[in-house]
This record gives structure tokens, sequence and C-alpha cells, in this order.
């Protein structure tokens, strides 16, 4: 069996495992099948992290549409009036017989919609604790439209840090304070200093849905035009973990804000994140049938996880030989086997140029080859670690070169092992503190517990 064999066996084995199942291929219930997507349209799964930040870390989100100036797209329309969670605006589509208990009423109580709607497709999230201010803002840039970045990314657009006494009146500017400039009244334009502290700004940009479809904030939005896979939800999560890092943070220094941080740290908040799609009380809170209203079913996601976790050991030793040959690569040795193996080359060349050295030599030949900047000491490295993690499981063919497809190595540099080590790191609190209060935070959500001060998290 070689390499490109595992997909195709792997999937005949889960539909074995799920021949009796209620999932269309028979192999259980697919995490980007349409009968999954159905319960997570994309402004309920917003609404989503809004109920977590609320009942996670005591924080307030609003949302509106970015002003056009504030955006890298342009667009126009008018700006929407962000209002709190569990406000009175709701849109026509959160009919009381979609929402589930004490839900907030979805996307509809995040944002007042008004006759005629927007055409903007990025939308503001102001992110404020009851003690400690305004804590930042995140731009959601979620739908896809021609000649957009194709990925999911966060980006960071400004770090927090402490500002200098001097320069405080500067960047906020005379006579303006903090509720004039957040309800766009005076100078235009997002509060930039609040307390002494420079406020973060994020942008979270992805691709859900199809590509005409109407705002998820928009009064013309249709939920079933705009549907997310489950695999879509965690990396939502996920990256709004990343955001959550940035805003939470208070460094001294922009250089150390957020996900400005440790290899062995950066990606624990978007991990620990990704771990409330897989619990059925979070997603009960606002996962709903786009159709019906209905929350994802129990079997549902059993079945997606029990899919999930069918190979979860392979997985695990393909992200070890990942990180392994990302930290070897990046190494001491390795850089001086390369460094010593082009030296040799253009001891070579030189050799060559003043004729000590047929130029048609086979020696010259191999040498170039394997002395040209290293590449067969880049390639052998790659198959001795295949071979060492994973002799039999997944076997290394040869005269392949894998790493050709493992994009991280030229943004990583030696810190791609974080994946697997955060995954570690996002499982202690949820362990430690019973996922932080779940039961209150995944029922019904009662009335807000008092919560320690935001600054304990994820600084």
């Amino acid at each position: 069996m070689e390499q490109w064999d595992l997909p195709y066996y792997m999937a005949k084995a889960k539909e074995l495992k799920f021949a009796n199942s209620g999932g269309s291929g028979g192999g259980g219930y697919d995490r980007g099948a349409p009968e999954v997507a159905a319960y997570f349209p994309l402004d309920r799964c917003v609404h989503g992290l809004a109920l977590l930040c609320r009942q996670l870390f005591d924080v307030e989100v609003t949302l509106e549409d970015a002003p056009p100036e504030e955006t890298w797209c342009g667009g126009g329309g008018v700006r929407l009036a962000g209002i709190g969670l569990g406000g009175p605006a709701e849109s026509s589509r959160d009919s009381s017989s979609k929402r589930g208990k004490g839900d907030g009423g979805g996307i509809g109580s995040l944002v007042r919609s008004f006759s005629g709607g927007s055409t903007v497709r990025v939308q503001k999230m102001s992110l404020r604790h009851p003690t400690e201010g305004p804590l930042g803002y995140i731009y959601l840039d979620l739908q896809p439209r021609e000649h957009k970045y194709g990925h999911a990314a966060h980006f960071t657009v400004r770090c927090g840090c402490v500002t200098a006494d001097d320069i405080i009146g500067d960047m906020q500017g005379e006579g303006r304070d903090e509720e004039e400039v957040e309800s766009g009244g005076g100078n235009s334009g997002p509060l930039v200093v609040y307390d002494g502290y420079q406020l973060p700004v994020v942008a979270l940009v992805m691709n859900f849905g199809a590509p005409n479809a109407a705002s998820f904030a928009s009064p013309h939005y249709e939920p079933r035009e705009c549907l997310l896979g489950h695999t879509e939800v965690e990396t939502l999560f996920h990256e709004f973990g990343h955001a959550l890092h940035s805003l939470l943070s208070r460094t001294r220094f922009q250089h150390l804000s957020g996900t400005r941080t440790a290899a062995d740290f950066v990606e624990t908040p978007s991990q620990l994140l990704e771990h409330f799609v897989w619990d059925l009380r979070s997603l009960g809170a606002f996962s709903r049938h786009y159709a019906t209203g209905e929350p994802l079913p129990a079997a549902m996601l059993e079945e997606m996880a029990t899919s999930k976790h069918q190979h979860a050991a392979l997985d695990t030793l393909h992200q070890v030989l990942l990180s392994l040959y990302d930290l070897e690569l990046f190494g001491e040795a390795t850089a001086a086997k390369v460094r010593e193996s082009h030296f040799r080359h253009l001891e070579r060349l030189e050799e060559e140029k003043h004729g000590l050295v047929r130029a048609n030599s086979g020696k010259l030949e191999a040498i170039g080859k394997d002395e040209g900047g290293g590449a067969s000491i880049v390639a052998s490295l790659a198959h001795d670690l295949h071979e060492e993690v994973m002799p039999t499981c997944m076997p290394a063919p040869r005269g392949t070169h894998w790493v050709a497809r493992f994009g991280h190595l030229t943004s990583y540099g030696a810190t791609y092992y974080g994946y697997l080590y955060d995954k570690v790191s996002s499982i202690q609190p949820t362990g430690n503190y019973e996922w932080w209060g779940r039961q209150k935070i995944m029922t019904e959500f009662p009335p807000k517990a008092a919560s320690p001060p935001v600054l304990n998290h994820l600084t």
C-alpha cells in the first residue's frame, strides 16, 4: 500500500463502521455534508461567538456595518447602529420559533437593520468589558467576493500596547470622549486609545457561503445561502480565538501583543475555542436549522465525533512527522550541512572555471546534484524522518517530495510543533476548571455571575 492509497481505505473503513448510520454517504455524517451544514447559518455562528464572549469573559459584543473608510474592499450603504446582546432589535428572519431559550435572539440582537439594508460586506465587532472598558475591534470579512484572499486567516491590523502619556491626547483628539467616538459622533473613526492603552484591531478573513449571498447582517440575508459545514464552524471559532487573544491581552510593548507570543502558546487560545464546537451544550445554544429552527441533534454530533477520532492516531503521527521535520530542517545541524554542501559546490565550480576538473565529468555532475545548496540533504531528511516516525502505517514512497506541499515551512520556521503542543495546552483549562463553569455557560444562559477580571485570561 502506498501513501496515496490511505484516503481511499480510510473512507472504506468509515463506510463499514457507519453502514447503518443516517449519513447520506454511508460513512457517517460528513462534517461538510448539506444535512450538517443546514444547522449552521452564518448569522447563528457569529451569534455563538458573541455568546461565548459574554459567558466566558463577561464581555459585551456590538456589531455594525464597517464604515467604507475603515474597510479594504470599499462598499457603501448605511452604517448600522450596534446594540448589545439581548437588546430589543430583531430582524424578521429571527422568528421566536427558531430561537432557543435565553439565546439572546440571534444576530438580530447584535445589529439593527434599517430599511433598505446595506451593501457593505464587512462587519465591525466592538468588544467591551464592564470594568475594563473597551477592548478593541474585530472586523469580520466572512463572505466571498471576486479577487478576495482565498483562505481563512486572522490578521493583526493594530497591536495593543501601553502608550506614552504625551501622545494620548493627540491620538484621541481634542474634545473626543469615549462615548462620542464609539457612537460615531465628533471626529469619525474608532477609538484608538483608552485609559493609556492602544486598542488592538484584528481582521478575520474567510469565505463562507455563496458568492452572491447578501451580507449576514443585512435584512435581505437568506440563511440557506450561507451555511457552514462543521469543519468551517471549527475554523471560524479557531480564528476567533486568535482574535480574542489579541483583544484580551494587555502588554506593554506591541511586539508582544496577542499572537506575537511564544510559539509554545500561540495556538492555545484558538484551539481552546475549537472545543466548544464539539460540545452539544455549546452547539445547542446557537446552532439552528435554517428551515425548522431545531438545534443540531445529539446523534449527528456523536457520529461526527466518532468518525473524526476513528483514525486519530494516524493523524497525530502525521503531525509529529511534520513537526519533527520543521524542527530538524531549521536546526543548526541541518544548516551546517547545507552550508558545507554549498561551499563545496562553489569550490567545484571554481575548479571547473580554471580547467582543473573536466566540465563533463560524471563526478562533477553528481556533486552538482548533491551539493548545489543542499537539495539532497533536505530530501533525505524528509525520507529518513518519515521512515522513523511511520515506517509501516504510512510508508514514504521513493522518488517523491511530500515536503513540497508543506506550506507552513515558509512561514513558521521551527515553530510548527506549536499546533500539536498547544492541543494539550488547550485541554488543560477545561480540565482544571470544568469548562470554566460550562453548566452555567451552556444551559439556558442564566443571568451573568461575577467573573474574574478580563486581564486574568489569555495574557
